[in-house]
């Protein structure tokens, strides 16, 4: 007799609102009467995960996610097509911190004034005779010198964005608490991804002899610092950015931008 029911998929608990720049854990298994053949991952409609197995485990970036509500469905297919389905949806939470203005120009305020040194004071002549009785002693001139406020040099703040060669390590992230002392995500090396081209935004903060390039997304990590009378860079960056062995012990893994 041909199997008709559908796999009983087992979805953990999704919180209802996410705060954004972090990673949201994915995970659902499935029981069925024969045997479970495979299960997916989609998010807002785009496949995030495939796997051959009756689980999955996955972390959504939601940095690569705009503010609002967003859905995701888990799929189990048995060996016989019959194919089931979970939604849920989660709205991640509009950044709270103010960016940085977009001006292309401040000037910071008079701080001090400072001396001029041009010509040297005159002074008026000082009588040699003393002034007849009763009469008040001319009085003498005091040297002044004139003080001119002293103007800061512009510094400007600009967002932009890079492109950059990556390779996929958020899917192979481990959120979960019990597998670390820290918040800070295990990595399993054996999901991490081939090379993809991703597009980041950076802040370049710059006065009249340096350029820094700041990469918020990734933890405000500066990418680079150019000394600007001579156009040198004088950080190294990587040319593909990967996760690499070295970083805290307990960790084993750090991502090597540069």
């Amino acid at each position: 007799m041909r199997d008709d029911v559908p796999p009983r998929i087992e979805m953990a608990a999704v919180p209802s609102t996410v705060r954004p720049g972090g990673g949201l854990r994915v995970s659902a298994s499935a029981v069925d009467n024969e045997a479970v053949v495979g299960m997916a991952l989609l998010v807002d409609g785009h496949l995030a995960l495939e796997v051959g197995e009756a689980s999955l485990h996955y972390t959504v970036d939601t940095n690569t996610l705009g503010p609002g509500w967003h859905m995701l469905v888990v799929e189990a297919r048995d060996g016989t097509g019959n194919l089931a389905s979970e939604e849920v949806v989660f709205e991640l939470l509009a950044p709270t911190m103010t960016p940085g203005p977009t001006a292309t120009e401040l000037r910071r305020p008079t701080l001090l004034a400072t001396a001029t040194a041009t010509s040297p004071p005159t002074l008026a002549p000082t009588p040699t005779t003393l002034p007849a009785s009763g009469a008040s002693p001319a009085p003498t001139a005091v040297a002044t010198q004139a003080l001119a406020p002293h103007v800061e040099s512009p510094v400007s703040l600009t967002w932009d964005e890079i492109a950059l060669n990556m390779y996929a390590y958020q899917q192979a992230l481990d959120y979960n608490a019990e597998h670390t002392d820290h918040a800070y995500p295990l990595l399993d090396r054996d999901r991490v991804g081939p090379l993809e081209e991703r597009r980041y935004r950076v802040l370049r903060m710059r006065n009249e002899y340096l350029e820094l390039t700041l990469m918020p997304d990734l933890g405000g990590r500066i990418y680079q610092c150019r000394f600007l009378p001579t156009g040198q860079d004088l950080l190294y960056n990587n040319r593909a950015i990967k996760p690499t062995h070295w970083g805290p012990v307990d960790q084993g893994w750090w991502l090597a931008v540069g």
